[in-house]
């Protein structure tokens, strides 16, 4: 089971495919290097968080190795003389591809966890904020406020029985995290101020992610 951080930092490399698909498709001579830098990135996220699929995406880069050393993969055909920068971009786009397929293998049932600790969060919240909301005390730090919230809404049964279930998907620090975001969210003050609560917010949740994952 991924941790939050986990899944949101593979998802942040995700994100920059696209960008790297434009360049494959503008044919510029830094689509190759740029694919090559984003398996080290991807493998290195992978193995840092001790998942066996690095050494999949450590067997594909191997491939784009030796493709830029001159080897051609037995299985690319083309038209004319094949050129170095001709295998460099076909064997990136296929190291791209198999990367994509393993990492959204990786993602798969642990997005639809998250997906769903998040929507038990944000009800929690909503609940919350229909009986009233406690307001975290001025000087008192994010971290202590969510904790302090925690254990006093283990008073109420039907409230801590959500909680239960929801620490049950994420873990107790996680949890932590997505009612954070989901009060952040749900703050009833204009677009620009909830921006700069949130920034706010965020030391204090990146220590929670980052304590959670040294634990």
């Amino acid at each position: 089971m991924l941790r939050l951080l986990q899944v949101e930092e593979i998802e942040r490399l995700l994100l920059e495919l696209p960008a790297l698909v434009g360049l494959q498709e503008r044919r510029s001579t830094d689509f190759a290097p740029r694919a090559a830098s984003w398996l080290g990135s991807l493998e290195e996220v992978l193995s840092a968080n001790r998942l066996y699929q690095a050494g999949l995406v450590a067997g594909i880069r191997s491939n784009l190795t030796l493709a830029d050393q001159g080897q051609i993969p037995g299985d690319f055909q083309y038209r004319g003389r094949p050129t170095r920068t001709r295998v460099m971009a076909s064997a990136a786009s296929e190291a791209l591809q198999r990367s994509a397929e393993i990492v959204a293998g990786v993602l798969g049932d642990n997005r639809a966890r998250i997906g769903d600790a998040e929507r038990v969060a944000q009800q929690v919240i909503a609940a919350l904020r229909s009986h009233g909301l406690p307001p975290r005390p001025e000087g008192m730090a994010n971290e202590t406020y969510l904790r302090t919230l925690r254990a006093s809404l283990s008073q109420n049964a039907d409230l801590e029985t959500v909680l239960v279930h929801l620490e049950g998907l994420v873990g107790s620090q996680d949890a932590l995290v997505l009612l954070d975001r989901a009060i952040a969210a749900s703050e009833p003050i204009p677009t620009a101020k909830k921006q700069a609560v949130r920034r706010a917010a965020l030391a204090g949740e990146r220590a929670l992610l980052a304590g959670g994952k040294r634990s």
